[in-house]
């Protein structure tokens, strides 16, 4: 009984080895999320940048278009002949001039919120630097895990094989059986007249048989293998 309770343990131990296992691809996507969205924040704030710059260069080039409007309204203030039009020529002037100031604020302002932009973005950078390196290192700690988790599955199932070829044939596909329909507990201690593993009285002649240990006694409610253990 002790060798199918060993057996029962090493398959235990592979099947949590083969969960972590099935678990490291997802850990390593989880780091790499954190760097697609440190990367998609960085190429965000490097779009809104070069769009602030196109911004300013169409209004430089406003303000150098609306400069040479004045200057030729300036050029052909001589060749005004009447006090009307000459008032209206200052005007058109004026007005021209009102909006070289507002173009000129707006570069201002464009020039404030680049600085700033300028600011963040070299922050997202930095914060891209930062999770590159943290996603190599993790990526080559989990690998390392995983190729540790591989040779320890690796180690168990080959001492499982062993230890299946010391049993009985019949009583290994017995367990095998019994294992797949109680999802992987085949073989649990009686106690106190209990199946440890339904919590189901036993029979008192039937719990007396386990204690003695001289055959394979299943549960007769869950079907289990059951076997003494004083101490469990």
């Amino acid at each position: 009984m002790g060798l199918l309770v060993s057996l029962q343990e090493i398959d235990r131990e592979v099947l949590a080895l083969r969960v972590l296992k099935d678990e490291l691809p997802a850990k390593i996507a989880a780091v790499r999320d954190r760097l697609d969205q440190a990367e998609a924040e960085q190429a965000a704030a490097r779009g809104a940048l070069d769009q602030m710059g196109r911004d300013h260069r169409d209004r430089e080039a406003k303000l150098e278009e609306t400069k040479a409007h004045i200057g030729r309204l300036k050029n052909r203030t001589g060749e005004i002949k009447t006090n009307t039009a000459y008032f209206a020529h200052l005007k058109e002037i004026e007005s021209a001039e009102k909006q070289r100031t507002a173009v000129e604020d707006e570069i201002l302002g464009l020039m404030e919120k680049i600085e700033g932009a300028e600011k963040e973005l070299s922050a997202h950078d930095a914060k891209v630097t930062e999770e590159i390196a943290g996603f190599e290192g993790r990526r080559r700690e989990l690998e390392v895990e995983y190729a540790h988790v591989d040779g320890e599955v690796e180690e168990k199932t080959k001492a499982r094989e062993k230890l299946a070829g010391s049993l009985d044939p019949v009583l290994l596909s017995r367990y095998e059986i019994i294992r797949v329909q109680m999802r992987g507990t085949a073989v649990v201690p009686a106690r106190n007249a209990t199946c440890a593993g339904c919590r189901m009285r036993l029979p008192p002649q039937l719990f007396n048989q386990v204690r003695e240990g001289r055959s394979i006694i299943d549960c007769p409610h869950c079907h289990r293998i059951l076997y003494w253990n004083p101490s469990a």
